[in-house]
């Protein structure tokens, strides 16, 4: 499993094929893919939001008052998500906007399920690195060991390789069926294929000289 991430990775484009048994997972984490409201230089709105709010659940109805677009991709990520989270039973941690888009398109269901949001702090950037961190603590509060990966298909590769070495676990892949862009993206790389290539390869040009002097 280690060999086709890393094949991925070099290749750019691909995403992962199925790795590993879903049945064997107790947690599905989600790496969100841009938003259409809110710039990174605006996200002190957010953190405001679920500072004030006394559950993840009203910062999230206060997001959809005020009208927040999480954009195409993470609402093809919320699609997903729901179909594996009924099929095998699982909670999900996810970064917040794809846990508005599920909020969204399954106001009753969402009341349902234990869906835990990655949120950004005061004048933090949640680069992948930053989300997994933040996502494994979650899981060990809770007991979680073996995840199901879910990204966009364009990032799933080095989200994998990440969740590897943060966890010291092969994450569970299933086929990721988010595999569109968005023009409306607040983050320019996420408005195109072309634009995506333009900052992904510097990001693992980045992301492999890091592992090389051992600052991962």
């Amino acid at each position: 499993m280690l060999f086709t991430a890393w094949l991925r990775f070099f290749l750019i484009w691909p995403g992962l094929p199925a790795m590993g048994n879903p049945e064997d997972a107790d947690v599905i984490i989600i790496q969100a893919f841009g938003r259409n409201t809110y710039s990174d230089g605006e996200l002190d709105i957010v953190v405001k939001i679920i500072e004030k709010a006394e559950s993840e659940l009203e910062a999230i109805d206060e997001l959809i008052r005020r009208k927040f677009d999480p954009g195409r991709p993470n609402f093809e990520l919320a699609e997903q998500a729901k179909e594996i989270a009924d099929t095998y039973d699982l909670p999900i941690i996810t970064q917040w906007e794809v846990g508005v888009a599920l909020r969204i398109l399954y106001p009753t269901w969402f009341e349902t399920r234990q869906i835990l949001c990655v949120w950004p702090g005061r004048e933090e950037y949640l680069e992948t690195w930053i989300v997994k961190e933040k996502t494994y603590k979650i899981m060990q509060k809770y007991g979680w060991r073996v995840p199901i990966e879910l990204a966009h298909a364009r990032q799933i590769s080095r989200s994998y390789l990440i969740v590897k070495l943060i966890m010291n676990v092969d994450p569970i892949v299933i086929p990721s069926k988010a595999k569109s862009f968005d023009k409306k993206s607040k983050q320019w790389w996420i408005r195109s294929w072309y634009l995506w290539l333009l900052r992904e390869i510097p990001v693992k040009g980045r992301f492999l000289v890091l592992q090389f002097l051992g600052h991962l």
